[in-house]
């Protein structure tokens, strides 16, 4: 079997769109590594540094919120496909 077939970013959105969509989660984490610890410099600046826990903890609810609500439109859009098949 070929690696996109056990790939589930290539299951999700296709083998026409999976490059577009990695390069897409590349970009965005990039962009946090380079924006996130300067912005808590600025929050730690103003507040305290104490708030390091409160605000990764915050980041990674923020994380699994978008996880779910990402596993939540697969699963409708995989129901909907089942749904078309069955009828």
């Amino acid at each position: 079997m070929k690696f996109s077939e056990y790939c589930e970013i290539t299951q999700t959105y296709g083998a026409d769109n999976s490059q577009s969509v990695i390069g897409v989660e590349m970009a965005s984490a990039y962009v946090g590594i380079i924006a996130m610890p300067p912005l808590f410099g600025v929050i730690a600046q103003y507040v305290s540094i104490a708030l390091l826990p409160l605000y990764i903890g915050l980041l990674t609810v923020i994380m699994f919120v978008c996880l779910e609500v990402l596993n939540a439109q697969i699963r409708k859009n995989i129901y909907r496909k089942i749904g078309a098949l069955i009828w």
